[in-house]
């Protein structure tokens, strides 16, 4: 009888120093949820349990990728936690560690160890789950540098975000923004006419209208300064040109620009449109021409990357095109469509698709 050929198993090792302490770095790693924050392959991440051996947690992978079961299985605070991930038939272990270093901060290493059948299929899949550690490992200690010590029990950066909306809202435009952000948030989900007029809500936004978030004891309402708030707050995503810089100028300006366009669009709709010389919003072939001019053969609005000022001016763009509330030029379709692509938008959007189908079968039920 022929004995079992034994497995195959590869490892693959990256390390950085981070002028940080390991209490800071343990905290980045223990807080599972904020995972997207400083690491790009992971769209969402949730733990079930504490950080603690035997709990598992699941990552989904981003631009629809799987979603990953895994297991914590040698957790040792403040030194190293390796977790675990059985997939195509291998085990691939991750082992997260960090050492104090004499002249101050730590070194962070990841060590990935591959175990299957067959050694050439453990070689490609150890290969694949580690190309990207030198730039989580670039990420992690970017975010871990720019505040050392970690916020503060009780601070604004520890609070939970609560996005108020409902799908078929402007409330779509905020989830977009938050999914881009990688925070963790809960969502409250407003009734038209009755919890969103409530009491309750109108101690949140008098308006009675979404979205609005609630982060800590910090209020935004509007979808512009919802935008630009939470930018501010990943600042290693690069949703915001930097303070200062020239690129802020434009940022702050299209952000702001689709305030007029909205009015416009809206009032036109209604056959409501004010003489050019008392309205806000100008002429309608001025507006138009001006927004058609900042998108005509650009991907990016500030700067050469994408920013919140890229996602307000797509969604709006695209949510008028939607209703046939603007002319569909083809600039303002490629600038929409170029920009719903991106794996933040698909979700966000599944999410509320999946809101609506639930509201709608309640509704029916009724």
């Amino acid at each position: 009888m022929t004995a079992p050929a034994p497995a195959a198993r590869r490892t693959h090792e990256t390390s950085t120093d981070i002028a940080t302490t390991p209490t800071r770095v343990w905290q980045l790693w223990s807080d599972v949820a904020r995972w997207p924050r400083w690491n790009a392959g992971v769209a969402r991440a949730a733990l079930h349990g504490p950080f603690a051996s035997g709990s598992t947690f699941e990552m989904q992978l981003p631009n629809g990728g799987p979603l990953l079961h895994s297991r914590l299985v040698d957790v040792r605070p403040g030194e190293r936690f390796t977790d675990e991930t059985a997939f195509e038939g291998v085990v691939v272990r991750v082992t997260h560690a960090m050492a104090p270093l004499a002249a101050g901060g730590v070194r962070v290493s990841y060590r990935t160890e591959v175990e299957g059948p067959n050694a050439a299929q453990a070689a490609e899949i150890g290969a694949g789950v580690s190309s990207d550690f030198p730039a989580v490992l670039q990420s992690l200690k970017a975010v871990a540098e720019a505040n050392p010590n970690g916020p503060k029990e009780g601070s604004i950066m520890t609070a939970t975000i609560t996005l108020y909306t409902h799908p078929w809202s402007r409330g779509r435009v905020a989830r977009w923004m938050l999914e881009e952000t990688g925070l963790p948030y809960a969502t409250e989900v407003l009734e038209y006419g009755t919890t969103m007029k409530a009491p309750a809500y109108r101690a949140i936004n008098p308006m009675g209208k979404v979205p609005a978030i609630k982060h800590g004891n910090a209020v935004v309402t509007e979808n512009a300064a919802i935008l630009m708030y939470l930018a501010d707050l990943v600042p290693e995503k690069r949703l915001a040109p930097a303070a200062g810089s020239p690129e802020r100028g434009p940022y702050y300006r299209w952000i702001s620009f689709m305030g007029p366009i909205e009015a416009l669009l809206t009032a036109k709709s209604v056959g409501t449109l004010a003489k050019p010389e008392q309205a806000g919003y100008g002429s309608e072939a001025d507006a138009l021409d001006t927004l058609e001019g900042a998108v005509r053969g650009r991907d990016h609005l500030a700067g050469e990357h994408f920013t919140a000022a890229d996602l307000f001016v797509a969604s709006l763009i695209g949510f008028y095109l939607q209703f046939k509330m603007l002319e569909p030029r083809p600039e303002f379709v490629r600038f929409a469509q170029l920009h719903a692509q991106r794996p933040a938008a698909r979700r966000a959007n599944a999410i509320d698709d999946e809101l609506a189908a639930q509201l709608q079968a309640a509704a029916g039920k009724t």
